[in-house]
C-alpha cells in the first residue's frame, strides 16, 4: 500500500537530488530517488497534466491527508483489518515507550 497525492504536472518539481525514471508498464513511468531508490512518482501517458507523488516523500505529509481510496478493487483482503492491529511508535523491537493508542510490544 502507498498513499499518493496528485499534482498538476507543471506545478511539480524536484527540489533536492534527482529523479531516476523507469517505464514500468505500457503508458506508465515511475520515478525513484537516484540515490536511495525510494519510490517517488507515478505518471500516466493518458493523464499528461498530472503526476502522482508518494505522500510520505513530501516535506510535510500532513498537508496531503487521504481523500479517497483509489484502486480499491485491487487491495489485499487482509488490509481490511488494519485499524484493529496493534500500533507501535517505531519498530516492534525499538524499546520505545508507548503513546496514547500505541502499544508497546510484549517481550516473549
Amino acid at each position: 500500500m502507498v498513499a499518493w497525492v496528485t499534482f498538476a504536472r507543471e506545478a511539480f518539481r524536484v527540489t533536492k537530488g534527482s529523479l531516476a525514471t523507469h517505464r514500468s508498464s505500457a503508458g506508465v513511468t515511475r520515478g525513484f530517488c537516484s540515490d536511495c531508490g525510494s519510490s517517488l512518482t507515478h505518471e500516466r501517458v493518458d493523464l499528461p497534466s498530472e503526476i502522482d507523488v508518494t505522500t510520505a516523500s513530501l516535506d510535510d505529509a500532513e498537508q496531503a491527508p487521504p481523500a479517497d481510496r483509489a484502486w480499491d478493487e485491487e487491495r489485499v483482503a487482509s488490509t481490511n483489518q488494519l485499524h484493529g492491529l496493534p500500533r507501535f511508535r517505531r519498530s516492534h523491537g525499538s524499546g520505545e515507550g508507548s503513546a496514547p493508542g500505541v502499544r508497546k510490544r510484549r517481550r516473549k
